[in-house]
């Protein structure tokens, strides 16, 4: 299992342009650029979206997603104004997907056959050192052996090996030495000194890298416990959360982390919390907590208590950027988020607001008339639904359905990628961009599309309240269902014929799409 790869598919809600220069350029104050080459994809659609803690969130950064057609001699170059440092971004194909942190200042290069291509070094240039070292062998586990024994001295006596082998590998390659006997011996030796050599670490990048190392033990820590509740022989046994397997968790042991962009780091700071919540249950006698009812805790009281947790043992940036995330992210989801932004101080809530107006602001006035959102025409139910169809009668159409609520997670970083599609496939194929939400969640479906530079497409909104069976011909799932997240493609032939779950339709042309398997 890859570190890396722990993250994704969801992501931030964005807005994107569909063209970028693919000449090099200049570092912006406070931004990154990443530039390459990939042999094997000549002319295909590339882009870079960021991928923040909380899957779907806004970029406290503002960043958009980006898109472009890589040259015929697969060429691409992205700038970002304003990095979100220590966040994820990704590049990706349609055939494969690249995981990288950035830091302001970042100049990567990558060269490589494809996104996919299985190599450690993929990049070059500064900034460049600590996506190698997340991609070494070591940084890779065995989870099978890991979480193979229930004893929680067993599972700590692994999980803190790891955790030592890896902080003594990466103070080997940030000393740069490649003779180190502790490089020397690896049976990778040759890609470390490799990444030594073209990738060498910086001082901030070292920093950053142990903070995930130590943080990996917390998070994983969690998923040991999670397989341990499903272990019949240890459903009443009292958690020790003074044994081995906790003492990362104490206060006086945890080091708090200088962001919590990296979903690594924040993946840790939750696990800490939720530990710390549980041994104070535990401790007060309200419960007993077993490793088979731990995931059945008390919710009561959990958020004001987090609040206090964090002001007491980590006040500051951490507090706010907690707190602040989670605020941005209920705001993005279209639920209230007042219980964490009044959790904020003064100071933080005017940093907070900075950042959020533009959606607050599409949120409360989306739908209004001169927006052209609230038009009864682009409300369907079933009749309305059938009406639209018969003005594409005779020509295929494709139709993108998807979810206002759980869109940054499931289409939003598409939008470039579908805008080009629209682009190159005019005249041959309409497209219409179908909604399926709750009515409750209207006012989210316009602030998606247009805080997503997405407006000039044609869009719908299907209420499920009242439309059950609608969609039936279009997909398996329930209309409901499209709420949990995700999105699903349908095309209609010129025949009539309905085609479902197409596979990856925006990044293919029109033509290729006739040759669907029958419906």
């Amino acid at each position: 299992m890859r570190t890396y790869l722990l993250f994704f598919v969801g992501l931030l809600l964005v807005s994107c342009q569909t063209t970028e220069d693919t000449t090099e350029k200049t570092v912006p104050a406070g931004g990154a650029t990443v530039s390459g080459v990939l042999a094997d994809a000549p002319g295909e659609f590339i882009t870079l979206f960021a991928g923040p803690w909380l899957r779907g969130n806004l970029d406290p950064s503002g960043y958009r997603t980006k898109g472009l057609r890589m040259g015929e001699d697969g060429h691409f170059s992205f700038t970002i104004d304003r990095v979100t440092d220590g966040q994820h971004y990704a590049l990706r194909t349609e055939n494969g997907f690249l995981d990288m942190v950035l830091f302001a200042g970042d100049d990567l290069r990558i060269v490589l056959d494809s996104l996919g291509q299985e190599k450690t070094n993929v990049a070059t240039g500064r900034g460049a050192g600590k996506i190698n070292f997340q991609r070494l062998e070591q940084m890779d586990y065995d989870s099978d052996r890991l979480f193979a024994s229930a004893n929680a001295d067993i599972f700590a006596t692994r999980a803190d090996s790891i955790v030592d082998a890896r902080l003594r590998l990466l103070e080997a390659v940030y000393a740069g030495d490649a003779s180190d006997d502790l490089i020397s011996r690896q049976d990778n030796a040759r890609t470390i000194e490799e990444l030594i050599a073209e990738s060498p670490l910086s001082e901030p990048e070292y920093d950053y890298l142990e903070q995930v190392v130590r943080a990996w033990r917390l998070e994983v820590t969690k998923i040991w416990l999670a397989e341990a509740s499903r272990n019949p022989e240890l459903a009443n046994q009292r958690i020790d959360f003074a044994g081995e397997a906790f003492a990362p968790f104490r206060t006086d042991r945890y080091e708090a982390p200088d962001q919590l962009q990296d979903f690594s780091l924040a993946n840790g700071l939750q696990a800490l919390l939720q530990v710390q919540y549980l041994k104070k249950v535990a401790q007060s006698g309200e419960r007993s907590i077993t490793y088979g009812n731990w995931q059945q805790r008390p919710w009561e009281g959990y958020g004001d208590w987090q609040t206090n947790f964090l002001k007491e043992n980590l006040p500051g940036p951490i507090h706010s950027e907690y707190l602040g995330a989670s605020a941005r992210w209920y705001l993005s989801m279209g639920i209230p988020n007042r219980a964490y932004y009044d959790r904020l101080s003064p100071e933080e809530q005017a940093a907070f607001d900075a950042q959020v107006a533009e959606f607050t602001r599409l949120l409360e006035d989306g739908t209004r008339r001169e927006n052209g959102f609230e038009a009864d025409s682009l409300t369907l139910d079933k009749l309305a639904f059938r009406g639209l169809l018969t003005r594409y009668a005779g020509e295929p159409l494709l139709i993108n359905f998807w979810s206002a609520q759980f869109a940054g997670s499931s289409i939003v970083d598409d939008i470039p990628l579908m805008k080009d599609f629209e682009q190159r496939n005019a005249g041959e194929i309409s497209v219409i961009n179908v909604c399926i939400d709750s009515l409750k969640h209207k006012d989210l479906w316009a602030a998606r599309v247009m805080h997503g530079g997405w407006k000039n497409s044609e869009h719908f909104f299907v209420p499920i309240e009242g439309n059950d069976g609608m969609l039936d011909a279009f997909s398996p799932r329930d209309l409901a269902n499209f709420c949990g997240g995700g999105a699903t493609q349908a095309i209609v032939d010129a025949d009539g014929y309905i085609f479902r779950d197409i596979d990856a339709p925006f990044y293919k042309l029109a033509g290729s799409l006739e040759h669907q398997e029958a419906p």
